[in-house]
């Protein structure tokens, strides 16, 4: 079954050695899992002082690997990220933006995001918002806590253009289940989910099939676990279809 992920990872994570990153390896998970576009941002661009020389980098990477779209990742506390975005833009064809709140020290309702904020609503990018990178149990040399769920329902309700929730557990979803009703323009990807048994099966109980993108935030976490909740779920073939592919094609006009 073909699937858009879109939750890829390129650059290199900090704190340890991940068992699979590069060109080559992405290369072989695409045609593994019949992955037909991968949506990646950038692990440097979290970390480095100027996320755009990651970007930089990322966008090398992304000519290597072929069927890929980039995220741009925006901390609009540093300066100058204004006039990378118009550049990312033309030049490097980024289909959302990534932020990361808890890793950059801001809000949802601090003045600089809601700048960032209303250039992606005339814009029309849909905006990715990170709940975490990794299990926070593996985070001791940098602890990050997970962002509030009152204040993502908040920046949903007053926002006008796509969000995407990553790597959310499945309790943090369901606490935002009526806004994933396919009437809201909000969206959960599935790396988060694999630490639950039968996730998909029980956020389909009061979550929109509409609402669910495949993700798995690789080479960060293994492929597989993301392919398996969905392939193994015991859910009709068309809504597979609908998690795995048509869902983000419809979403990102892929």
């Amino acid at each position: 079954m073909k699937k858009i992920d879109v939750n890829v990872m390129g650059g290199h994570w900090p704190f340890r050695k991940l068992y699979k990153e590069g060109a080559a390896n992405m290369r072989e998970y695409y045609a593994a899992e019949e992955v037909e576009w991968g949506l990646m941002s950038s692990f440097n661009s979290v970390f480095f002082q100027d996320a755009f020389e990651g970007d930089e980098d990322l966008n090398e990477q992304i000519r290597q690997i072929g069927s890929t779209r980039m995220v741009m990742t925006v901390n609009p506390k540093i300066p100058g990220w204004q006039k990378d975005l118009e550049y990312e833009c033309e030049h490097f064809r980024i289909c959302a933006v990534k932020v990361l709140p808890q890793y950059h020290n801001y809000g949802l309702e601090d003045d600089d995001f809601n700048e960032l904020l209303a250039k992606l609503e005339e814009k029309r990018l849909p905006l990715m918002l990170v709940m975490r990178l990794e299990d926070i149990r593996n985070s001791y040399l940098w602890p990050v806590g997970s962002l509030d769920t009152d204040s993502i329902r908040v920046l949903v309700k007053r926002t006008s253009i796509p969000v995407i929730l990553l790597h959310a557990l499945v309790g943090e979803v369901k606490l935002l289940a009526d806004l994933l009703d396919g009437k809201h323009d909000f969206y959960v990807d599935t790396s988060g989910m694999r630490g639950a048994t039968f996730p998909i099966e029980e956020l389909l109980n009061s979550v929109s099939e509409d609402s669910i993108l495949y993700g798995t935030s690789y080479p960060m976490l293994s492929e597989k676990a993301s392919v398996y909740i969905i392939e193994k779920a015991e859910i009709a073939d068309g809504v597979k279809e609908k998690l795995f592919y048509q869902n983000a094609k419809k979403l990102f006009c892929l």
